[in-house]
């Protein structure tokens, strides 16, 4: 089953100000996409699902997840090593150390904007 994650204010629609925006496309998150997503504040959650959920214990196959859960998502990116956090989930699917780094800089502006993440599968 796919996945697709998009940033948003809102819990039932996507939704993100100009500003927001461009703190995305500032940010030069490069995650891969889907086809519909891959957009600024967005990414293709199927790709990281299995080591988000491994790194930080949340499940990103949700309608809705709250800008509480993307701010303890963050900070389990932050405080991990990303070389040995690679390593461990080499299994899950093979993301690689820049995309955990990635990961972070997408869940960064999240938690600075207190974005929750709206799921569609």
């Amino acid at each position: 089953m796919g996945l697709d994650t998009y940033a948003t204010n809102k819990k039932y629609e996507i939704d993100l100000t100009p500003e927001q925006l461009r703190a995305f496309e500032e940010a030069d998150i490069q995650l891969f996409g889907g086809m519909i997503s891959g957009h600024v504040g967005s990414f293709r959650g199927k790709v990281y699902q299995q080591i988000i959920y491994k790194i930080t214990g949340e499940d990103l196959y949700k309608f809705y997840i709250p800008p509480a859960k993307t701010k303890k998502i963050y900070r389990a990116l932050a405080a991990c090593d990303p070389q040995k956090a690679a390593e461990e989930t080499e299994a899950l699917g093979g993301v690689n150390p820049l995309g955990i780094i990635e990961l972070r800089k997408f869940f960064k502006v999240c938690t600075d904007y207190e974005l929750g993440l709206i799921g569609s599968w």
